[in-house]
């Protein structure tokens, strides 16, 4: 379990805000992300009747079989999530589905990056993150948790600080501070999909030099001339820009033809 990053959620009252926030309904198909000793398994089983947990450790899954408390609704993928394909994991629900869990930090970034490319499969999503992962995940300009994972995560989907989580909270008290986020897919983009690849080229060139002004970082890319088309000051920095302000530089190097 320690070799898995594992820590379980041992705090009755903790547990019951979460699952009041998760609000798992009926009609609404849910999936939990590595559920340990069924500490929100159970209480969510209660509530819905469409169950699938995803979980990594085999001995975890025997205890959660073996748990009479834990309707026998439950679906239950014995496989890493990493690993498992999304687009045909997606196709065995039929409409947009919850998604919640205790993420821990070796893959809670990468795993949400995949996550948020399948909004219109997914209705919600309630993480339990890092204190760190989730101040850069809601984080807005002008902030030093501000950065690409902002930017991108907050394209996609609008996000909410819900609820901080003492390390006490958790078996074996990890050496972190814990955030529930939560995740709501955007019906609509800030700007065209096909831009988006410009963009975060954009976004990662001036983040790896924030410290520099942007006409020295996006020197490769924009003139003073395009910064001052698109009405931004080249003597800011990267995190003074809101995700507008980068597909403006996004949609006038498309038009300058200056990214393939």
């Amino acid at each position: 379990m320690k070799a898995l990053g594992q820590h379980f959620l041992r705090d009755k009252n903790i547990v019951n805000q979460i699952v009041n926030f998760v609000n798992p309904s009926y009609d609404i198909e849910t999936i939990e992300v590595g559920p340990g000793l069924g500490a929100l398994t159970y209480p969510v089983s209660k509530k819905t009747k469409m169950f699938t947990v995803i979980e990594i450790d085999k001995n975890l899954i025997i205890q959660l079989k073996n748990n009479k408390n834990i309707k026998l609704n439950l679906n239950i993928i014995n496989k890493n999530i990493m690993h498992i394909n999304l687009d045909n994991f997606f196709i065995n629900f039929k409409n947009p589905v919850k998604i919640f869990g205790s993420l821990p930090y070796n893959i809670s970034t990468q795993l949400i990056y995949r996550l948020i490319k399948k909004t219109k499969k997914i209705f919600d999503m309630h993480f339990v993150l890092q204190k760190e992962v989730a101040e850069r995940i809601i984080a807005k300009p002008n902030s030093k948790h501000y950065g690409y994972m902002s930017i991108i995560v907050q394209y996609y989907c609008f996000v909410e600080k819900l609820l901080e989580i003492s390390k006490k909270s958790f078996i074996p008290i990890p050496k972190v501070e814990s955030t529930l986020v939560r995740f709501i897919p955007r019906k609509k983009y800030a700007f065209p999909y096909q831009n988006l690849k410009i963009c975060k080229i954009l976004i990662k060139t001036a983040f790896n030099q924030r410290r520099k002004i942007l006409k020295n970082s996006l020197s490769k890319y924009i003139s003073i001339a395009d910064f001052a088309h698109v009405n931004i000051n080249p003597y800011l920095r990267a995190e003074n820009l809101s995700i507008k302000n980068y597909y403006d530089l996004s949609k006038i190097y498309s038009l300058n033809k200056k990214i393939n």
